[in-house]
């Protein structure tokens, strides 16, 4: 006896009807094996079909998801709208104290943009604006006299 039910008076009652399985003793299993893998007699399109023509479906799904696509399209959001151009410029999204779409700014360039050969000379080009102010001209030619090791007795 169970150390619960020590010093209580436990009756349970048996029902008359028998148990409380519903079953059917006429039952006849009149389903194949096939049927009992794929599916149920009594359910409508359960189980597997006999055959499916690939060529059909995927000719379907494509017409499917072509017509999907073209309602998503008509109907949803412009990604590219506001952007100028034939996309349409977003007028009142335009910032008030901004000065306006056709506004170029002269920015210098980073120091990783610059030419590093600029200003040698030759093909490089010569920086004008760099040269010495109190220097000649690049055409003049100074006359330097020989040095004593190179005269000619």
């Amino acid at each position: 006896m169970w150390k619960s039910a020590v010093g209580h008076n436990v009756k349970v009652e048996v029902e008359k009807d028998g148990d409380d399985w519903e079953t059917d003793p006429d039952f006849v299993n009149d389903i194949s094996e096939q049927e009992q893998r794929w599916g149920a007699k009594s359910v409508d399109g359960s189980g597997r079909p006999q055959h499916i023509n690939v060529h059909e479906l995927r000719e379907n799904v494509t017409k499917d998801h072509g017509c999907l696509k073209k309602k998503e399209m008509e109907e949803g959001s412009k990604a590219s709208y506001g952007y100028g151009g034939k996309f349409g410029v977003q007028k009142d999204r335009m910032d008030k104290s901004a000065l306006g779409n056709d506004y170029m700014a002269d920015v210098a360039k980073h120091s990783s943009q610059t030419d590093a050969a600029k200003g040698f000379g030759g093909k490089y080009g010569v920086q004008t604006d760099r040269t010495d102010k109190s220097a000649l001209g690049y055409e003049y030619k100074g006359e330097v006299d020989k040095h004593a090791s190179q005269k000619d007795y």
